[in-house]
């Protein structure tokens, strides 16, 4: 083959790898999108940070302005299983829950460790 012609011929491969290389980027699935933080807003004693790409909420709670409590069931001894069904309940009581976690529990709904 002729020099004149390598040249024009090489650019072109190179452009179709480089093309073929970039498409099978877009044909990939995107990756799943994280779950929210936090559904809805922050309670106005948290804010919302992040190291290295993982974001976390930090609330520090001042315990002469609020009460703070550990709560697994309701009087009765019946576990509330989930925070919505904990958020419903205190609503009840008339104690609205400016912010509440779970602490992990079993299938059993029991404590593993802290209670």
């Amino acid at each position: 083959m002729d020099q004149g012609r390598i040249f024009p011929v090489l650019v072109v491969l190179i452009a179709a790898g480089a093309a073929l290389f970039a498409g099978r980027s877009w044909l990939r699935p995107a990756p799943p999108s994280k779950p929210p933080l936090v559904v809805g807003e922050l309670p106005k004693v948290c804010r919302e940070l992040s190291f290295e790409g993982v974001a976390y909420a930090v609330c520090e709670i001042d315990p002469h302005a609020y009460s703070i409590a550990v709560a697994r069931a309701d009087a009765q001894g019946t576990a509330y299983g989930s925070l919505e069904k904990f958020d419903m309940a205190m609503a009840a009581k008339g104690t609205p829950v400016l912010l509440a976690m779970n602490a992990g529990m079993s299938p059993e709904r029991s404590p593993q460790t802290f209670f």
